[in-house]
C-alpha cells in the first residue's frame, strides 16, 4: 500500500510526528509534508531525484508525491509536519497542486532569510502544541503556507532538479498563472491535452502562452505536461501490476515507445528497471522507522534539547501578554463615532494637477469619504509667479470639482501671507469666480499668547476675500499649542507608525509628534520613492503601511460593544469589526532617536513581545464571512528598500515588484456558528489586525 493516511486534528488540521528513521519506504500522502531535520542526516528520494539532507535543513513533499527517507551512517531526528491542504483550500486557491522548491542552502539572502522564517514558523507550531495554544497553531500554519506561497513557489529547472529562483518572486500574476495552468494539467495530464486549449482558457495567444511557460519553468509546455505525466504514472508502476503499455496510455502518452523515452529523460532509466529496483522498497508494510508522538513527555524533552541545541531560545513565549475579551452582542454601547479625520494635508511638491496624483485623491475620497484637503499656503511661494498660480488654481478647482473643499493652511500668519492671499484670490476669481467662496482657510494656533493675534489675521482675511467674493470665507483656527516633531523619514516606510496611528486615533494622547495624514511624499528630486515624507503614499502612488491603518479604521461602524487600551469591538446588525494592535510599550517620543536606517533596522528586529487577544463572543447564529488582514513585517516599504541593499536608485522593475509586494496580509474563509465563538489574536509588536465577521444572508 503506497498511500499513508493521515489523521488531522480538526482544531489544528496539521498532524507532526517526531521521528527517528531507519527506512521509511517509498509511500505518498494526500497532503503537504514538511521535512524538519533537527539531529544528524538523512537520505530523501523524491521522485525521480535523490538528496542528502541535513541538520537545519528543510524538504517539502507536494501531495500525490512519491517519496522515501533512508538513513545515513548518522542518527537523525527529523520532526514530520502534514498538512491537511483542503482546509487551507479557501484561503490558498490551488494549493493542492502547488510544487514547493526545497532548499537545503542557498546564497540570495531573500530566499535565505524566508527559510529561516520557515523554520521558525515551524517551531513555533511545535512549542504551542506543547502548550495546547490550538487557535495560534492554526494561524500561525497560515502564515506558513504564505511563506512557501510567497518565496519556495519560485523554481527553475537546474540539471534535473528544481531549484528555487527569484527573477520571478512578487510576480503574482505569472505565479497564480502558471499555478492555475500546472493545476488544469493534473487534473487533465491522461488526455490529449494541448496548449491551445489552456490559452483559450488563459485568453492569451498561444505563442505568449509559450513563453510564459517557458520562462517561469525553464521547460517548454510539452515538457512540463510529459513530467507530470511521468510523476504519476510511478504510483502505477509501484502501486498496480499494470502492463507498460497501459500505463502509458492511462497517463495519456500517446505510445508506450514514447512514454518510455519521456520517463528515462527524468529518472535515468526504464520503467521496467525501475519497478524491478523499488519495488521491494515500496509500501509501508516494511516500515522501519521508529516514531515517537509528539504529545508524550519524551517527545517534549527531545524536541526542546533539538531547539537548545541548534541555540533557538523558546523563553521569547514567556513575554506574550494574552486577554480575554469577553463579548455579549446582546449587550450593545453607545454609537461609535469613527475618530477618522476626512481630511488630508497635500505636501507642496506633491500638489500637481498630473493623473496620478488625482487618483490617489479619488482613491482616498472613496476609501475615507475624504471630503476636505489642506493646502500649505506656502504652495503659493514657489515661484510667486502666474505659472505657480495657474497649477494651484487648477488643482483646486479639480478638487471643488470632486466635492472635496480645499483650505489654505497657515502656519505664521503675516503681511506678506495676508498679500499673497489677496494676490492669489484676485487670480483665481479672474479664472473661477464661482468657486472662490468655496476656498477655505485654516490657521494653526501654536502658541496660546497669540491667540488674540490669530482672530485678528481671521478677520484681515476675511476682509480681503470679501472684497472679491462679497462673501465670507469659513476661517478655522486650529488649536494645537505645540509644533509637531517629525520623525526621520525613514519612519514613515516602515510599518511601526501604523500602531501608532490606530492608537492616537482610538485613544488621543496629543503626542507632539507629525501623526497627520499626508496625502503624498513631496517629490525626490533623485527619483528614489524612499525617505520622502510624511505622506501615506509615496509621491509615485505607492501606498505606505499606515494608509492600510486609515482603511481598517475607515470601515468601522455601529456601536461599541468593548474598548481596550490596544483594541475595540464595534458591531451592528450585519457586522463586527475588531481592530487591534500591539505598541509593545514603545510611544512615539522613543522613537525621535532613530535617525538612519540602522538604528531602525535594530528595533524591527530586536522587539519580539507578543500581544494576544482572545476574543469571546456570544450569541452568533448563522453562516459568516471572517476577513482578516493584518499589518506587519510583510506590509513594510522600509523592508522592501532594506531587501534591495538601500538601493539608492531602483528600477522600474523593482519599484512595481515592491508596489505589489506591500499589501496587508488578508485571509477570508466561511463559518456556521453556533452561539459562542473564540477568535484569537497574536501580534507581535508593531502588528495591527483588522477582523470582520459579516454575516451572510
Amino acid at each position: 500500500m503506497l498511500k499513508e493516511n493521515i489523521r488531522f486534528s480538526p482544531k489544528t488540521h496539521i498532524e507532526i510526528q517526531l521521528v527517528d528513521i531507519t527506512e521509511y519506504p517509498i509511500h505518498y500522502h494526500d497532503c503537504l509534508e514538511i521535512i524538519f531535520v533537527m539531529e544528524g542526516s538523512v537520505i530523501i528520494k523524491d521522485g525521480y531525484y535523490v538528496s542528502t539532507i541535513k541538520k537545519g535543513d528543510l524538504w517539502y513533499v507536494g501531495c500525490g508525491d512519491l517519496h522515501s527517507i533512508t538513513k545515513t551512517n548518522d542518527s537523525n531526528i527529523l520532526l514530520i509536519m502534514h498538512v491537511d491542504l483542503n482546509h487551507f483550500e479557501s484561503i490558498f486557491p490551488g494549493i493542492k497542486s502547488a510544487f514547493f522548491a526545497s532548499i537545503t542552502k542557498n546564497s540570495n539572502e531573500s530566499i535565505e532569510s524566508a527559510f529561516e522564517k520557515a523554520k521558525e514558523q515551524i517551531i513555533d507550531i511545535g512549542i504551542n502544541l506543547l502548550k495546547n495554544k490550538l487557535d495560534r497553531v492554526e494561524n500561525t500554519t497560515i502564515h506558513l503556507i504564505q511563506n512557501l506561497v510567497s518565496n519556495f513557489q519560485y523554481f527553475e529547472l537546474n540539471g534535473n532538479k528544481f531549484v528555487n529562483e527569484i527573477n520571478h518572486k512578487n510576480n503574482y500574476i505569472m505565479t497564480e498563472r502558471i499555478s492555475r495552468i500546472v493545476g488544469y494539467i493534473y487534473d487533465n495530464y491522461d488526455r490529449k491535452l494541448t496548449l491551445g486549449e489552456i490559452s483559450q482558457k488563459e485568453h492569451l495567444n498561444v505563442y505568449y502562452l509559450s513563453h510564459i511557460i517557458k520562462e517561469a519553468t525553464k521547460i517548454s509546455f510539452q515538457e512540463l505536461l510529459n513530467l507530470i505525466r511521468v510523476k504519476n504514472s510511478e504510483r502505477m508502476l509501484l502501486g498496480t501490476n499494470k502492463k507498460i503499455s497501459e500505463i502509458a496510455l492511462d497517463c495519456g502518452f500517446s505510445a508506450k515507445r514514447y512514454y518510455i523515452n519521456c520517463f528515462k529523460k527524468w529518472y535515468y532509466t526504464d520503467p521496467d528497471t525501475y519497478r524491478r529496483i523499488h519495488l521491494p522498497k515500496a509500501g509501508l508494510e516494511s516500515n522501519k522507522k521508529k516514531m515517537l508522538s509528539f504529545n508524550n513527555e519524551e517527545s517534549h524533552k527531545i524536541f526542546l534539547k533539538c531547539l537548545q541545541e541548534q541555540g533557538i531560545k523558546v523563553e521569547y513565549n514567556k513575554n506574550i501578554k494574552d486577554e480575554l475579551i469577553c463579548i455579549d452582542l446582546k449587550n450593545k454601547g453607545e454609537k461609535y463615532v469613527n475618530p477618522l479625520k476626512n481630511d488630508v494635508k497635500i505636501s507642496n511638491d506633491a500638489f500637481l494637477t498630473s493623473e496620478g496624483v488625482q487618483n490617489i485623491i479619488q482613491n482616498m475620497k472613496r476609501d475615507f469619504s475624504l471630503i476636505k484637503t489642506g493646502i500649505d499656503i506656502e504652495c503659493l511661494t514657489i515661484g510667486q509667479d502666474s505659472a505657480t498660480f495657474v497649477t494651484v488654481a487648477r488643482s483646486i478647482n479639480y478638487l471643488i470639482q470632486a466635492e472635496i473643499k480645499p483650505s489654505f493652511i497657515i502656519k505664521k500668519p503675516s503681511n506678506s501671507v495676508l498679500s499673497l492671499i489677496d494676490k492669489f484670490i484676485r487670480f483665481y476669481a479672474n479664472r473661477f469666480r464661482s468657486n472662490v467662496s468655496q476656498i477655505g482657510f485654516k490657521i494653526l494656533e501654536i502658541d496660546k499668547r497669540f491667540v488674540a493675534k490669530n482672530e485678528d489675521w481671521q478677520r484681515k482675511i476675511t476682509k480681503r476675500v470679501k472684497k472679491v467674493t462679497s462673501e465670507t470665507p469659513d476661517i478655522e483656527i486650529i488649536k494645537i499649542f505645540s509644533e509637531p516633531v517629525e520623525f526621520a523619514n525613514c519612519l514613515y516606510d516602515s510599518y511601526l507608525l501604523a500602531s501608532f496611528a490606530v492608537d492616537e486615533m482610538l485613544n488621543p494622547k496629543n503626542w507632539d509628534v507629525e501623526l497627520d495624514c499626508v496625502a503624498m511624499d513631496p517629490v525626490k528630486h533623485d527619483g528614489n520613492i524612499f525617505e520622502g515624507g510624511s505622506g501615506i503614499f509615496t509621491w509615485n502612488g505607492i501606498p505606505k503601511p499606515w494608509y492600510y491603518a486609515y482603511l481598517m479604521l475607515s470601515k468601522i461602524n455601529g456601536n461599541i460593544f468593548e474598548q481596550g487600551e490596544d483594541y475595540l469591538v464595534v458591531g451592528n446588525e450585519t457586522q463586527l469589526f475588531i481592530l487591534s494592535y500591539n505598541l509593545g510599550g514603545y510611544v512615539p517620543t522613543v522613537l525621535r532617536n532613530i535617525r538612519n536606517h540602522k538604528e531602525l533596522s535594530d528595533i524591527i528586529e530586536s522587539t519580539h513581545m507578543d500581544r494576544t487577544h482572545k476574543f469571546n463572543i456570544r450569541n452568533l447564529m448563522g453562516e459568516y464571512r471572517i476577513t482578516r488582514q493584518t499589518i506587519n513585517k510583510d506590509t513594510c516599504l522600509f523592508l522592501r528598500w532594506k531587501d534591495l541593499g538601500f538601493s539608492e536608485y531602483l528600477t522600474e522593475e523593482e519599484e512595481k515588484i515592491i508596489s505589489r509586494s506591500c499589501w496587508t496580509n488578508a485571509t477570508i474563509k466561511k463559518i456556521t456558528i453556533e452561539g459562542d465563538y473564540e477568535l484569537i489574536s497574536r501580534k507581535e509588536v508593531f502588528e495591527v489586525e483588522s477582523i470582520v465577521i459579516e454575516k451572510l444572508l
